[in-house]
């Protein structure tokens, strides 16, 4: 999905005058775009959960840092969560369902930002 939002504006630059983000979490993105700056977790402004017991979302704080591994070609988080179950997919310890949820307030929060700032507030 990245490369080809990127192979397409390439092709088409008037469409970077209309673009305020893109999060691309979940999809393939080439080496050349990471780095391994470590996240920690006080960071991370609040994820948005489940909670059983009322039925409800909620903004919680999971202990959710992160740090991409260029090895594996991953974001590792030692989130306080249960993983999927798609290990045979993705390994044992996979939590590809918390890609916004985990970090759901720091997006949000980004999103804001970057409106305003496109809108020039």
């Amino acid at each position: 999905m990245c490369i080809a939002l990127e192979d397409y504006f390439k092709e088409h630059p008037e469409y970077y005058e209309c673009m305020v983000a893109a999060y691309v979490i979940g999809f393939s993105i080439t080496q050349d775009l990471l780095d391994e700056t470590y996240a920690p977790a006080s960071e991370n402004l609040g994820s948005r959960m489940f909670n059983e017991e009322t039925g409800e979302y909620e903004i919680v704080d999971i202990g959710a840092d992160a740090q991409v591994n260029l090895n594996r070609g991953v974001v590792v988080t030692s989130a306080d969560a249960e993983p999927i179950s798609m290990a045979e997919a993705f390994g044992p310890q996979c939590f590809h369902n918390g890609d916004y949820t985990f970090f759901f307030e720091n997006i949000k929060d980004n999103v804001a930002k970057r409106v305003a700032a496109y809108k020039g507030l």
